[in-house]
């Protein structure tokens, strides 16, 4: 049979190729993956308008294009790489969504659902919304901690990024706290033990800003 594979890559993680991952699976149940979907460096939790390759894949679907191609499900690696929707129950209307239209979503590495499960079972169905729900903790936990830690950052005093307010420049520290560079534009850190702080830019921009607020 026909598949079409998705796979969902957040920026700064490395997953193998869907071939690559699928190929004990694809061998046992005679699988040829007939196109790939793949959202690189996007968030699952993104809508899926502004998940590219996904909205493609459902407009494919929607337009019955997997008819024409012999394709009969979606291969993916867990529910996560499906998606981490804010809410759980979009996931599950995601893949109904499919379903309804002769596709079934098979996850090759899930920990809850096997491979070609069925969802009309109950068991089935109660572990796929776990899953879902699981998927959308783990990215509001994330987010948090992300949150936390740039907070903690700026209340130490370093510059969590975006670009220098005019007038000012973007200096790297070491490890130990001391400069060793002026970033220019498009430059970020490459190690995670320095840190950025602002510092005076170039003398014509201080003066100006000096002068604004030297205005009465």
């Amino acid at each position: 049979m026909g598949i079409f594979s998705m796979l969902n890559r957040p920026a700064g993680t490395v997953y193998p190729r869907p071939e690559e991952g699928y190929e004990p699976i694809l061998q046992e149940h005679g699988i040829e993956i007939v196109e790939t979907f793949e959202d690189e460096g996007v968030s699952g939790v993104d809508p899926v308008e502004k998940r590219p390759e996904f909205f493609r894949m459902q407009n494919m679907v929607q337009a019955g294009v997997h008819n024409q191609r012999g394709v009969t499900c979606v291969l993916c690696y867990d529910i996560s790489r499906w998606g981490r929707f804010r809410d759980p129950l979009d996931s599950i209307a995601y893949m109904q969504e499919f379903k309804r239209a002769g596709l079934p979503i098979y996850f090759t590495d899930d920990k809850y659902v096997k491979f070609a499960a069925d969802t009309r079972q109950a068991a089935n169905g109660i572990l796929m919304v776990l899953g879902s729900m699981e998927a959308t903790g783990y990215s509001e936990e994330r987010s948090k901690l992300t949150t936390r830690g740039l907070n903690s950052a700026a209340e130490d005093g370093y510059w969590t990024g975006g670009q220098a307010p005019y007038g000012m420049v973007r200096v790297l520290l070491d490890k130990d706290g001391n400069p060793t560079c002026v970033l220019g534009d498009g430059e970020q850190k490459a190690v995670k033990e320095q840190r950025v702080k602002l510092a005076p830019g170039p003398v014509e921009q201080v003066r100006v800003v000096q002068e604004i607020f030297d205005l009465k």
